[in-house]
């Protein structure tokens, strides 16, 4: 049996599948944790439940597998929006935690993109620099200090993305008239840099 739900979540019509053998007719599930549900619950004769994330139409699944005297009875639906939801919160549980963790630290630090644009600055930052984060985010580095450009620190930063190292450095930077200790990590995003005077 197979109800119309299901017919449109396989994209099968029940009579291209009723009396055939399910492992025939996918046999991509084969030594997949969908088949070893299945045989276990035909072997404990114990319910189950769990999540199968299905790569090929990017669709996760809830599976409810049930045992009777003749076999299998199946329920699944697609739990795709509230694996995004939670996705979604566990990745601003992560920059909150993240965020909590750059500002209580004693370092000025800043990350920039691949374009060289500021995505966070913590507040010692910008009490070093003298800006705000309102006024930074989103910004070219070397557009807001350009008197930067050509620097031992602009050819550090451009040193760490191109060999995917992380440098570190001393650098007089004359408009505020000191010195800073800086330390800067490549990253897929773009750079992470953290500074002291």
């Amino acid at each position: 049996y197979l109800n119309s739900e299901a017919e449109r979540i396989l994209s099968r019509p029940k009579e291209g599948l009723l009396g055939e053998n399910i492992w025939e007719e996918y046999p991509s599930e084969l030594g997949t944790e969908v088949e070893h549900q299945f045989r276990l619950v035909v072997a404990t004769q114990t319910p189950t439940t769990f999540e199968q994330f299905y790569p090929l139409s990017s669709v996760w699944f809830e599976i409810r597998v049930y045992p009777s005297p003749d076999g299998l009875s199946i329920f699944f639906r697609d739990i795709s929006s509230r694996k995004e939801a939670e996705e979604e919160r566990r990745r601003q549980e992560v920059s909150r935690r993240t965020n909590s963790i750059l500002e209580s630290i004693t370092d000025a630090f800043y990350a920039l993109d691949t374009e060289w644009r500021f995505t966070y600055i913590n507040s010692q930052a910008e009490q070093l620099l003298d800006r705000t984060r309102e006024d930074l985010l989103g910004k070219v580095i070397w557009e807001e200090f350009p008197e930067v450009v050509d620097t031992v620190a602009y050819r550090q930063h451009l040193r760490a993305v191109m060999e995917r190292i992380t440098v570190t450095f001393e650098f007089f930077y004359p408009p505020l008239d000191c010195w800073f200790d800086v330390r800067a990590y490549p990253s897929p995003d773009g750079i992470s840099v953290f500074f002291q005077n």
